[in-house]
Order: structure tokens, then C-alpha cells, then sequence
């Protein structure tokens, strides 16, 4: 016989033979229905002597008592039927007869109290229940009626807890006092809107203002153009949009275009070409394109000899268009300047000679 059946025998609990392991079904459930096996579930051993489905009224037996630190062990048996189990029995401290209460509870609220444990001595706090005994004053004004609610009244407890009463008969709500806030005008072509505010609570809204639309001014005649004939315009007095054009068509054609011709020469690098531009609108178009020339426009950089009214001179030759160096080159004689003296005779004023008429 092991140990544990020698200290089952000395307290006289009597061990069934071939007892069978179920699982306890959980509080609240049938006791007539199964319930599967599982890992650390409470167990319990039905006796020998079978009994109908009943819900089962166990009778505790302490085989291990807890201390203050360690949790012990009870047998739970059945009064009926002898089915048995083992629960835990936590660990918990001996209250001694008073501790010293840190602080009161409220109707509300917990408290709680100080105690030495008396078998181990260590401090401990429990918790205080709120005592849910409230501190009512009576007949108080709890709120004053607004734009939504109406008057208040009922009991208040000392620790914030209200109970009150609507008299919406006697003192009903004020009703919202709406006043107009904001406004943004309608326009021909778009909607406004117009802002409500209560002037009590800030409650808001908002209103759409339709689009006005166009309003019919005085009409206008339009001269026709290069590309457009001539029309009556008729516009919005409000906001001056055009709503309504009537083109003359035949009666009054479009002008079409009055183009002058502007030639630009080829040079030695770029080509020449005509541009055609409208004296009345200013629309142009470019046409007669030519190649480039490829004919080099000298002009002195640097003069060597300087050319007279009797001889050519000498310099280095630069292209006035392009800027290419082209060496060495002759410079035009300059032409003579004639003056006329009393005499009548013509004399080139730079180098002496007398002209013959």
C-alpha cells in the first residue's frame, strides 16, 4: 500500500475500486452532458454505487492546510454520490480581530485597512468596499435650462452622485435664438451661403444663397477685325460677362489681313528670308527664304598703311559679319573733299589737287 493510501485509510476515507477519471463540467453547466478530458483539469472519481444525473454538493476535507505563504490542499466529496475531487486552498495571512483603517471608504468609493498578519507578522492591506450608502441633500437645483435641456432639480450626494428630475413641463428648454454670423454672397454664376448662430450655446448652420444669375446690360457694337466680323455684344450689368453675342456676318465681313513686306539679306553665314507682318493686327508669318552667301564682308582690324585720297591702303582684314580673319588686305582710297574758294577753284582740301570742271 503506497503512503497515500495509508494516510487516506487513517482518516477513514474509504478509496473506490476501479474508479474512472472525468473531467468536472464547468459552473452553470447540464451536469447530463459530456465533457471531454483535458490537460490540469479538475478531476473527480465517481463511487462505486451509481447514481442518476444531479448536481453535485461536495463536503470539504482539509488534507494540507495553507500558511501565510504556501497554498494547501481539500478533498471536495459529494454528499450523494461520493464523487470526489482535490482543489487548491490559497495561501492567505490571519487577520487578528481589528487592523488600523488608512482610508474610509465612500459610497462610491474603497477604502482600505492595515494589519499585521498574526501567525507571521508581515504588514498587510486589504481593500475597504465602497459602502454604497449615499449622503443625499434634496431639492437642489442641479442645472439651469438651455437652448436643448430644461430645468434640473433633484437630490445631490455629498460625493458627486446626482438624482434629478426634468421639469420640462413647468421650466421647459429656451429654444435656440439663432442671428446671422457670416455671409458669403451669391454671385451670376455661383452660390453664397449664409451662417446661423445660436447666440446662447454656438449651435450653427448653414444656408445656400442661389446663384443670382446674369442680368441682361445694354448692348455694344464690336468693329470687325482681321479674322473676325463685326458683332453686338450684349453684357451682364452685374458683373459685366458677355451673354449674348450677335455677329453681323455678311452685312459687316471680317477685314482680313494687310500684310507688309520686310526683307532681311542673306549674309556670308546666314540666309535671307521675308517676313510678312499685318499693319492692323500684328499677325506674322515668314516666307522667300534664301542660303547663306557664303561671301565675306572685309573690313580693316588692324591698319598697317592708312589709304589716302591718292592711294589704297594696307591692313589685316577681319569679316564685318561673321568676325572671320581673313589676312591681308587692300583698304579703299578715301574719296577727295572738294572746297570751292573765291576764286571759283575746286581743291581737294586734304591733298592739294585742283579739280577741272
Amino acid at each position: 500500500m503506497s503512503f497515500f493510501d495509508r494516510f487516506l485509510a487513517a482518516l477513514g476515507i474509504r478509496k473506490p475500486e476501479q474508479a474512472e477519471m472525468i473531467t468536472l463540467p464547468p459552473a452553470g453547466a447540464d451536469p447530463a452532458e459530456k465533457v471531454e478530458s483535458a490537460p490540469g483539469a479538475d478531476t473527480i472519481r465517481p463511487s462505486q454505487k451509481p447514481v442518476g444525473v444531479h448536481e453535485h454538493s461536495y463536503i470539504d476535507l482539509v488534507i494540507k492546510p495553507a500558511t501565510c505563504t504556501t497554498t494547501g490542499v481539500k478533498k471536495c466529496t459529494c454528499s450523494e454520490c461520493g464523487a470526489y475531487r482535490y482543489a487548491t486552498i490559497p495561501a492567505s495571512h490571519v487577520r487578528p480581530e481589528s487592523g488600523i483603517v488608512t482610508v474610509e471608504p465612500t459610497c462610491v468609493e474603497s477604502g482600505c485597512e492595515t494589519y499585521n498578519c498574526s501567525v507571521c507578522g508581515q504588514e498587510v492591506i486589504e481593500t475597504i468596499p465602497a459602502t454604497g450608502v449615499h449622503t443625499w441633500v434634496p431639492d437642489t437645483m442641479v442645472s439651469d435650462a438651455t437652448c436643448t435641456e430644461p430645468v434640473r432639480v433633484g437630490s445631490v450626494c455629498a460625493i458627486e452622485i446626482i438624482r434629478q428630475d426634468d421639469l420640462k413641463d413647468m421650466d421647459p428648454a429656451l429654444g435656440h435664438e439663432y442671428a446671422s454670423t457670416g455671409t458669403k454672397d451669391a454671385t451670376c454664376t455661383e452660390s453664397g451661403v449664409v451662417t446661423y448662430t445660436c447666440v446662447r450655446c454656438g449651435d450653427s448652420y448653414t444656408e445656400e444663397i442661389p446663384a443670382m444669375g446674369h442680368t441682361a446690360g445694354d448692348s455694344e457694337y464690336v468693329a470687325p477685325t482681321c479674322t473676325e466680323s463685326g458683332k453686338y455684344i450684349t453684357r451682364c450689368a452685374v458683373c459685366g460677362e458677355p451673354i449674348i453675342e450677335d455677329n453681323l456676318g455678311d452685312i459687316d465681313p471680317a477685314l482680313g489681313h494687310d500684310y507688309v513686306a520686310e526683307v532681311t539679306e542673306p549674309t556670308c553665314i546666314k540666309g535671307g528670308f521675308t517676313t510678312y507682318t499685318c499693319s492692323r493686327c500684328g499677325d506674322s508669318y515668314v516666307a522667300s527664304e534664301t542660303k547663306p552667301t557664303g561671301t565675306h564682308t572685309p573690313i580693316p582690324a588692324v591698319v598697317m598703311k592708312a589709304p589716302t585720297c591718292q592711294s589704297a591702303g594696307i591692313g589685316r582684314m577681319v569679316c564685318k559679319v561673321c568676325g572671320e580673319e581673313l589676312g591681308y588686305g587692300r583698304i579703299p582710297a578715301l574719296e577727295h573733299t572738294w572746297v570751292t574758294d573765291d576764286m571759283g577753284r575746286c581743291t581737294c582740301s586734304q591733298c592739294g589737287t585742283e579739280k577741272d570742271d
